[in-house]
């Protein structure tokens, strides 16, 4: 069994935070609240599987 390392269980913890906050955002009527939260968990997703895409493939990422 594969066991978790740091930065996935950190990656884990951002986007679960954010999704709480969005999900959390949309019961108030701020709209401006909702777009923030919203584009701070696509930016945060993009960066993780960016850095997972470059970093887990064996040879660092460079060819």
């Amino acid at each position: 069994m594969k066991k978790f390392t740091f930065k996935q269980i950190f990656a884990f913890a951002i986007v679960t935070i954010l999704a709480g906050c969005l999900v959390a955002a949309f019961a108030t009527d701020n709209k401006d609240l909702v777009n923030m939260l919203v584009v701070a968990l696509v930016g945060a997703l993009g960066t993780i599987m960016t850095f997972f895409f470059k970093h887990e493939d064996g040879d660092g990422g460079s060819k």
